[in-house]
């Protein structure tokens, strides 16, 4: 009987302490089609595809398909894609952007300045920014994308960009030029970009991607984190199963110990 009640006062115990870490170990990261605030500075605001209102951005905020975002003076964010952020952009000072497709990657720039950086796209897929008069497509490459609405530019700094106006033909644009356009039917005219924009792009990639690199380590940290106790639950689970059957071996053996001292009735002769 002892053996019988110490096993369930364990099985209780084991219970208690499973139940509100399995909880824990179900939250997870959202979808692979989501994008996140990595970094930011000063007045950085996000608006929900499903809400009218403007809300104060958030480092480590998840932002999904339809959602917009405007950057103040002298602000910034900076927002990460897919698997270990290797898809990003720069959303720079006094600009609008609408996350269209977060699965494909498509961003609209309504007005201001966007830098993206695109080292790893799965196959077939196309990393897109649209203006209100233009059109920019890659699969690998580093560039910015300026418009005040009506006219749009684009400065590549790594591999190639294609450029093209939404009525007119498009070009390509080689990494060191830059593609101008004052006309959405018009055409693209290409010209050097300056030593000194070339030279900010080095910069802030190699200070962006140490940042990025060291952000996605700290959370790798946590998933191994997140993994060595999802594998301390799937133990406790096996104990709780052992102390179960621990528990209905005690309480058959039990019953068997109260069956044999139970008085035996001969049949009368």
């Amino acid at each position: 009987m002892k053996r019988y009640l110490i096993a369930l006062f364990g099985l209780s115990i084991m219970a208690a302490l499973l139940f509100p870490v399995s909880i824990c170990a179900q939250e997870g990261p959202g979808s692979t089609d989501n994008g996140i605030i990595l970094f930011m500075q000063g007045d950085v605001k996000v608006k929900s595809s499903k809400s009218d209102a403007w809300m104060n951005g958030q480092k480590g905020m998840v932002l999904t398909n339809g959602d917009n975002i405007k950057t103040g003076v002298n602000s910034w964010a900076e927002l990460g894609f897919g698997k270990d952020f290797k898809n990003s952009v720069r959303i720079q000072e006094n600009s609008h952007v609408i996350l269209t497709d977060l699965g494909a990657i498509k961003i609209n720039l309504i007005q201001g300045e966007l830098r993206s950086l695109v080292e790893k796209l799965s196959k077939n897929t196309l990393f897109e920014i649209k203006t209100p008069v233009s059109v920019c497509g890659v699969r690998g490459t580093g560039w910015d994308t300026i418009t005040d609405g009506k006219t749009a530019e684009t400065d590549v700094y790594e591999n190639s960009v294609f450029f093209s106006g939404l009525l007119g033909q498009g070009s390509t644009i080689d990494s060191g030029k830059k593609g101008l356009l004052s006309d959405p039917a018009g055409v693209i005219s290409i010209e050097d970009l300056p030593m000194d924009k070339i030279n900010n792009w080095n910069k802030w990639k190699e200070d962006f991607t140490e940042r990025r690199d060291a952000e996605r380590g700290a959370e790798k940290s946590e998933e191994i984190n997140a993994e060595e106790q999802l594998n301390a639950i799937e133990s406790q689970q096996e104990g709780m199963e052992k102390l179960k059957g621990d528990a209905n071996e005690i309480t058959n053996e039990k019953n068997i110990n109260d069956r044999l001292q139970q008085p035996v009735t001969l049949p009368s002769a």
